[in-house]
């Protein structure tokens, strides 16, 4: 009998990062109790012990080969999250989160410094935008944009996630 595609599928759009933290720290709970298995088989020679750790290793392997294909066919949603996540770190009023990312990542704006508007003909950034943090030109600022830093980022992370 063939599951459905999509069996898990709401569930998974519906998990946060604090979520992912937990669902981290249960498994390696699991290896944990899965490894002790296989140590008191092999100390004691049970065949029982040793079955069962096969069995529980076949299963976690499964589970991270699944999770890998997972990942590494979410590079578009990944790319529409961080575009919607810097859309609105950006047009937070505090812009807060969005200044320690430039600063962080040696990025300026969304897209790039001309992100920034031009007010009265000066084409000025933010100081995160420029190295040693005073303010710079749109010419002289940091030219990647942080859409395209933290994409390349993450999808390079979900592809080592993947394999």
């Amino acid at each position: 009998m063939a599951l459905p595609v999509n069996l898990f599928a709401g569930i998974v759009e519906e998990l946060t990062l604090k979520d992912v933290k937990y669902i981290l720290i249960a498994l390696g709970v699991a290896l944990l109790v899965v490894i002790v298995i296989g140590g008191i088989g092999l100390v004691a020679e049970s065949r029982w012990y040793l079955v069962t750790y096969g069995i529980l290793m076949g299963l976690l392997a499964m589970a991270n080969l699944g999770g890998g294909v997972y990942l590494l066919n979410q590079t578009d949603s990944i790319k529409k999250t961080v575009d919607t996540f810097m859309d609105d770190s950006f047009l937070d009023p505090s812009m807060t989160i969005f200044h320690e990312i430039e600063s962080r990542f040696k990025c300026c704006g969304t897209f790039g410094p001309d992100f920034y508007l031009t007010y009265d003909g000066e084409d000025f950034v933010a100081p995160s935008c420029c190295e040693g943090g005073r303010y710079c030109s749109k010419f002289t600022a940091y030219q990647r944009g942080c859409s395209y830093v933290l994409r390349a980022g993450l999808e390079k992370e979900s592809t080592n996630w993947g394999f």
